[in-house]
This record gives structure tokens, C-alpha cells and sequence, in this order.
């Protein structure tokens, strides 16, 4: 499970979209307190070929207050953050009229009022931070404190498995109250990406099917995300991994059938994502314990520079095959459904994928059993 990504959805705002309303374009108005004389960076995060379409900024006044207006076509993530500011905030931009209004200094919470969207954003956002789920919270945390100062390394893998558990169990029981109680939305469908971002595809599509029995289940999103989980749903276990070939490190074509024969990893990564490069020492251990007995890793970088992308290579000793086509989205990640990194496939000596995502310690155990 991608730790970093899951504790992400608890410590920011959770993004959300919402329906154009009118063809008069948005207002988003600020009135924050710690904000006077302070400038303000509101940003579409919504990426075209790996690009930022939209980027501007304002200067609040001395009240703290700001104004930014534009036209959007269609419900996009924007973020908004201060100049040398604490955190940011991301929030979806429809065509309506939105207040802000808070402290600067705490933009997770920042309420919002115009969006029906928004404000349903805000009722899963409690959810997430209610009282009733953060006591249990905060024993784990202690009791994870409690064994990292033992140096236990057992004691502090399970207690770390155990908080991630929880997480994940809370994160899947809120969202489904949320789609279940407005799959008539856009954050419906917003928070079943989630899901299916976290290889929770079985779940996703159920809660999907909810979203598309509404006219919800129309928009363009809606079906992206279904050809999405399709994919995915298609590269179950005991499916044949679908072949591709792309550029080395060198510039050659190197394929995914040019390995069979072996026990094969495929693993998505980049060199900007934290997570993928914790990762990569396990990746190395795991591949000089089974080099010799048939079994290879094959990475396949999600990265647009080139430069970048080579230099994690060297700094992280990668000694397997590496390839990118260094185009966003990379056409193998389209090929293979993948949405979020670090992700990774085990495939067998025949070409059929045998696990998914298997992180940290678990390609060890199961390479134990296979070889």
C-alpha cells in the first residue's frame, strides 16, 4: 500500500469537483484572518501533457481579503496557497460563486460556502477528523512511538501495519457513506478514484455503479473512470500482462516479452515520488537475492526529464532494466490501468501476472515461496 499517499488523504483537504452551474464564470473570495498584505497563489492543477494551463496570483489587503475570477469549462482541482505560507489548500472550481474564509495559517480548515459540492467535501472531511476516529488514531501513533524507541524492527513493522490497516478500513467506510449518500455527485465519483487508486477495484467499481445510475454517471470524468477499473479489473491475477516496449536508458527498445522465461517484476516509479524511491532498497535486495534463480525487475519510469529520471537511476544504484518513454501519461502506465506510484506487477515465466503491488518486505515472501 502506498503509506505516503493514504496518510496524504488525511492530513490535506480532501480535493473535490463540482457542476458547472452557469455560464457567468466564478468568483473566489477570501477572507482570511493572519492574510492581510499577503500574496495569494491559486493554481489549476489540471495538467495538459505535463503542463499547469492556469496559474495567477493576488495580493490580499489589509482586511485579508482576496478575489480571483475567471471561467472554467468544466469542474477542476485548483490549489490555493500563500506566498512562504503553512500548507495549502486544494479545492475544485465550478462556475458559482465561492467564499473562503478562515486562517491562513490553517487552510485544511478553511470554510467554504457556494458549492453544494463543497459542502459535501466538508462533511466527509469531518468524518475523517471526527473525534470518534482520532482517539483511536492517537494510540497507534503512541504506540507506534512506543516500539520505534525499542528498536524492536518486528514489532515496529506490525505496529506500522496495523496504523496503515486502520487507515485504510476508515478512508474505505467513509467514502462509502459519502457515495452512498450522494452518488449523484461529483465527489462520488472523485472518491471512488480514490479507491481505485489504492487497488481497491473490486469496491470501486460497486460504489461506481451507484454513481452511474444517476445522470453523474453521464459525465466525461465518470467514464474515464470506468474504462479505468475495466483495465484494471482486466489485469487481475491469472490474466495474461499485456507486452509494450519503450527506451532504455541508452535510447534501445526494450520489451516486456524480451523477459520471458523469468519471474518478472514490473514497476512503476519516478524519480520525483518519495514512496518509489523508499522503495527501491527492497527492490535491491530483493533483486541480488534472486537474480540467480530466475528472476529480474523490470522499471518503468514515469518521468518527463530525462535528466532527472537518470540521475535517481545512479543515485539510488538501480541495476535492472529501466525504461521510459518520458511522455505524460506514460503510455505503459495507460496500458497497465496505473494511477498512482509506487505500483508493480509480478509476472511469471509464462507472461501472467501472480500478485499486485507488492511492497516493501512482501516481494521477498513471496519470492521465497515461488523460488
Amino acid at each position: 500500500m502506498r503509506t505516503k499517499t493514504l496518510l496524504t488523504i488525511f492530513l490535506l483537504p480532501v480535493a473535490l469537483t463540482a457542476q458547472v452551474k452557469s455560464n457567468k464564470g466564478f468568483t473566489l473570495r477570501g477572507h482570511l484572518t493572519n492574510a492581510a498584505n499577503k500574496l495569494v497563489y491559486l493554481t489549476d492543477l489540471t495538467r495538459t501533457s505535463g503542463k499547469v494551463k492556469y496559474q495567477d496570483s493576488t495580493l490580499a489587503d489589509a482586511q485579508g481579503r482576496f478575489l480571483f475570477k475567471g471561467v472554467v469549462s468544466e469542474p477542476s482541482l485548483f490549489n490555493l496557497q500563500f506566498k512562504n505560507g503553512r500548507g495549502s489548500l486544494d479545492l475544485y472550481i465550478e462556475n458559482t460563486d465561492i467564499l473562503l474564509e478562515g486562517n491562513a495559517d490553517s487552510l485544511m480548515n478553511t470554510k467554504s460556502t457556494g458549492s453544494k459540492e463543497d459542502m459535501i467535501r466538508q462533511e466527509f472531511q469531518k468524518l475523517m477528523f471526527s473525534s470518534a476516529r482520532q482517539k483511536p488514531v492517537e494510540e497507534d501513533r503512541s504506540a507506534y512511538k512506543a516500539v520505534v524507541t525499542s528498536g524492536d524492527d518486528a514489532a515496529i513493522k506490525l505496529e506500522r501495519e496495523k496504523f496503515e490497516a486502520r487507515s485504510k478500513n476508515d478512508l474505505m467506510k467513509n467514502i462509502e457513506t459519502i457515495v452512498k449518500k450522494y452518488p449523484n455527485s461529483a465527489i462520488a465519483v472523485y472518491l471512488v478514484g480514490t479507491l481505485a487508486t489504492f487497488q481497491e477495484t473490486q469496491v470501486a467499481d460497486r460504489l461506481l455503479k451507484l454513481v452511474e445510475d444517476t445522470p453523474m454517471g453521464q459525465q466525461t470524468k465518470t467514464k474515464a473512470l470506468r474504462q479505468n477499473i475495466n483495465l484494471t479489473l482486466s489485469l487481475r491475477v491469472g490474466t495474461k500482462a499485456p507486452d509494450f516496449e519503450q527506451p532504455d536508458t541508452s535510447g534501445r527498445q526494450i520489451s516486456l516479452s524480451s523477459m520471458k522465461g523469468k519471474y518478472v517484476l514490473l514497476d512503476f516509479w519516478a524519480s520525483w515520488c518519495t514512496p518509489c524511491r523508499a522503495e527501491n532498497p527492497h527492490l535491491l535486495q530483493a533483486y541480488a537475492k534472486f537474480k540467480d534463480k530466475g528472476f529480474t525487475i523490470f522499471s518503468v519510469s514515469t518521468d518527463t526529464n530525462r535528466s532527472s529520471w537518470l540521475k535517481a537511476v545512479r543515485q539510488d544504484n538501480l541495476q535492472w532494466s529501466q525504461a521510459s518513454d518520458l511522455k505524460a501519461p506514460n503510455k505503459a502506465c495507460r496500458l497497465y490501468g496505473v494511477s498512482g506510484i509506487p505500483a508493480n506487477f509480478l509476472i511469471d515465466r509464462d507472461g501472467k501476472i501472480i500478485a499486485t503491488n507488492l511492497i516493501g518486505s512482501k516481494l521477498e515472501e513471496v519470492l521465497e515461496k515461488l523460488l
